[in-house]
């Protein structure tokens, strides 16, 4: 990717002169903790989708690992069944039933929730709540459970979901409110899309996995809730990346954007422009995508041999 599309100092340079003169959403509490609501903010906008109440979650696989052999019952949300017993488990974990309770009562509160409409305060605000508890439960996934050492999800073995929900503090949810209102302002013309939630590509083993956050008609979009939105190579290059990973073109991906969720704004670019303003010499779509999916085989198929050698 460093190689092929490293000519992009002028268009950085241009979209971030945009940028710059945007007003920019940011929590009350000074040490809020930025991370954590980037990911609780990509959950609460899949709710303003119609299929996001079925939708396999990335959360779900982080509660199955901080309950590790035991039987979940995750309602509408069922992502299958635990693996067998793993013997010790060198980080704390939390009892089933709770879990289990929390994705339930997350299920019965989709379910009688509009989609694709402001909600009302009292019912924006416990959806966020509930997304933040999805962000920790994300964390087990992305960072590892055995680093969750100091999470407040973690503070009682046998929380209640009431217990659960209060460890989202009262300005953590009021951002994320903002952050909710401001992207069905920007957004509520395209929440009738076609929509692919978290979407996973034919080509993400070959990285070690790779799902991004949402497809919208044929536009793929990153979610990025920064207080400073800058434009860099590596935004570029994963957006490129994932749509690369599209081998057979299943999505029909022929535009790739970032949503600024701090800012309330779109930026959208079709992808054989990008291709042509960034790349550091001529080059198509098509020959891009089909040398990138070549060297990513082979760098899964090296690794793989060294894994088998060790």
């Amino acid at each position: 990717m460093q190689q092929r599309f490293s000519a992009s100092s002028g268009f950085v340079r241009r979209h971030n002169a945009e940028l710059s003169r945007l007003h920019t959403l940011r929590p009350r509490s000074s040490n809020a903790p930025y991370s954590l609501l980037g990911t609780a903010i990509d959950y609460r906008i899949r709710y303003y989708f119609e299929g996001a109440p079925n939708q396999v979650l990335v959360a779900q696989h982080g509660a199955m690992l901080l309950s590790p052999g035991q039987p979940l019952d995750l309602g509408n949300l069922m992502v299958g069944e635990p693996g067998a017993d793993p013997g010790p488990v060198p980080y704390r974990t939390l009892e089933a039933s709770c879990v289990s309770d929390f994705f339930r009562s997350l299920a019965d509160l989709v379910a009688r929730l509009p989609w694709g409409q402001v909600l009302k305060r009292d019912d924006e605000e416990m959806l966020c709540r509930y997304c933040v508890v999805l962000a920790y439960f994300d964390q087990a996934v992305r960072a590892g459970p055995q680093r969750l050492a100091d999470s407040p999800l973690l503070r009682d073995h046998r929380p209640s979901v009431d217990k659960l929900l209060s460890v989202a503090e009262r300005d953590w949810v009021e951002d994320l409110a903002a952050q909710s209102r401001l992207f069905h302002e920007r957004a509520a013309g395209r929440l009738t899309e076609p929509c692919r939630l978290n979407p996973t590509f034919e080509g993400s083993n070959d990285v070690g996995g790779a799902d991004a956050d949402l497809i919208l008609g044929s536009t793929l979009i990153d979610i990025k809730a920064t207080v400073n939105p800058k434009i860099g190579r590596p935004w570029l290059w994963q957006l490129l990346g994932y749509a690369m990973l599209d081998y057979s073109d299943q999505y029909g991906i022929d535009t790739v954007g970032v949503y600024l969720s701090r800012q309330g704004h779109f930026l959208e670019w079709p992808i054989e422009e990008l291709v042509e303003e960034i790349a550091s010499q001529p080059t198509s779509w098509d020959t891009a995508r089909a040398d990138f999916r070549q060297t990513a085989a082979a760098a899964r198929m090296l690794d793989m041999d060294q894994r088998t050698t060790d």
